[in-house]
């Protein structure tokens, strides 16, 4: 009789669809934000362009998660916040100052274990629009101002 013992198959777990409304986000938490946006009655389209920046030695593509019709910026949902995704928006926030990027935490984590600073506080030195947990407001009653106007 062999010693050999017979290997059991890795059972993988299937990815949970992360599908709404007919499109396919790369996080829950853009699920989430997604439905939140869809019953306050906010056209918005999931990933709506490219943007070229250009990253010290070479150019790289970076896709918003979402626009808002009728808003005048881009929402970035974030779950986490890396020191590449911070250094990425600074260089893109110099290089398209005219588009304005907000965004929309699930948490108000900190930026590493032992920093005292978190995201919000990010966002306030470097002059970005964000919020914690779900679609503000006021965010929604800007729109409402706006549409008034004209």
């Amino acid at each position: 009789m062999s010693s050999l013992k017979k290997k059991k198959k890795k059972v993988v777990p299937k990815k949970k669809s992360l599908k709404y409304k007919g499109t396919e986000y790369k996080s829950g938490w853009e699920v989430t934000i997604a439905k939140q946006m869809h019953k306050m009655g906010l056209e918005h389209r999931y990933e709506p362009m490219k943007m070229l920046y250009q990253v010290p030695s070479f150019k790289k593509r970076y896709t918003p998660d979402f626009s808002i019709g009728g808003m005048p910026f881009i929402l970035e949902t974030k779950g986490k916040f890396t020191a590449e995704m911070r250094a990425k928006h600074l260089l893109l926030k110099e290089q398209h100052p005219h588009i304005e990027v907000r965004f929309l935490f699930m948490r108000d984590n900190k930026i590493h274990k032992k920093s005292p600073n978190r995201y919000s506080d990010w966002c306030e030195k470097n002059g970005f629009a964000y919020a914690v947990g779900a679609f503000p407001r006021e965010w929604l009653e800007e729109l409402e101002v706006e549409n008034e106007i004209y």
